[in-house]
């Protein structure tokens, strides 16, 4: 880091993350590489939207179909901007996947800080017969606008049983 033409040592901190009830509870946190399930990118957000996205990659080669079951949004940040605080971060989404045929009306609500809710529409996340990494985008329709400094957690459980926790902001 260079401070003032000077330059400083890297520090870095570690610690224990604890999620509450447990591994099944929250599960991974922002898992990477091969073998498990990937944030691989979200939608960039326009001004004055309130729908966002999250593409989840597969990078299981399960040999068992997996399918997201159940899900949660842990926690919303509203983000700042040059003029200040955008008033009161959004309390719920409807969770669904437009790209696999499921509209907002058949999604899922999920309401911030709540625990995992069981998804009205499962979502498949099974490999492709060619690509072990097939991508599934989550559509968010959040009841109020999403900016790009917004921040918010969001979990989901498969299956198998597996869990994972993604941090997601929409700022590029």
């Amino acid at each position: 880091m260079s401070v003032l033409g000077g330059s400083t040592p890297e520090r870095r901190v570690a610690f224990d993350l604890a999620v509450e009830g447990g591994p099944a509870e929250g599960g991974s946190v922002n898992p990477s590489g091969p073998g498990t399930v990937t944030l691989h990118s979200q939608s960039a957000v326009g001004p004055g939207s309130d729908l966002a996205s999250v593409t989840l990659r597969n990078g299981t080669n399960a040999e068992k179909r997996l399918r997201i079951t159940h899900a949660r949004i842990g926690f919303y940040f509203r983000g700042f901007d040059f003029f200040g605080v955008r008033g009161e971060p959004p309390t719920r989404a409807t969770l669904y996947a437009a790209g696999q045929g499921v509209s907002p009306e058949d999604g899922t609500r999920l309401d911030v800080g709540d625990g995992f809710v069981e998804l009205s529409t499962e979502i498949p996340l099974d490999p492709g017969p060619d690509d072990p990494s097939e991508l599934t985008r989550l559509d968010l329709a959040f009841e109020q606008r999403v900016y790009a400094e917004d921040f918010y957690v969001v979990s989901i459980r498969l299956n198998n049983g597996d869990a994972h926790t993604y941090f997601v902001s929409h700022s590029s």
